[in-house]
């Protein structure tokens, strides 16, 4: 079992140091703070990529989620949409790009041990 990421305890990140912005209103919670859903990822900013933009060399900073390819629950879900789940490096890809290569997400960190699903 996985764990469970939550607004402001966990973390998804680009390979350059850029967060997503996330945001949730859900009413499941843990420690009080909202399961972020799995519908809503591609909605989400990338803020503060390192990366310096030369279309020239083809680098492009990530600036939003473009797809998604694991980290979701399979049984967990709020309104039947699946709530996102720590995840290993490459579980999706940014808009990002180095040498004109996409660049994948990040490992997700889910910051918080009490609730873990599958």
């Amino acid at each position: 079992m996985t764990a469970v990421l939550t607004m402001n305890t966990g973390s998804i990140t680009c390979l350059h140091s850029g967060k997503l912005s996330t945001s949730s209103t859900e009413l499941l919670q843990v420690n009080g703070k909202a399961v972020l859903l799995g519908e809503k990822i591609e909605e989400w900013n990338i803020k503060g990529c390192k990366t310096i933009n030369n279309q020239d060399k083809g680098n492009q900073p990530c600036l939003r989620v473009t797809s998604v390819k694991a980290g979701f629950a399979q049984k967990l879900r709020v309104n039947n949409q699946p709530v996102i789940l720590e995840a290993p490096l490459d579980w999706g890809e940014t808009s990002g790009t180095v040498g004109g290569v996409i660049q994948p997400l990040a490992a997700s960190v889910a910051g918080q041990t009490k609730l873990r699903a599958i």
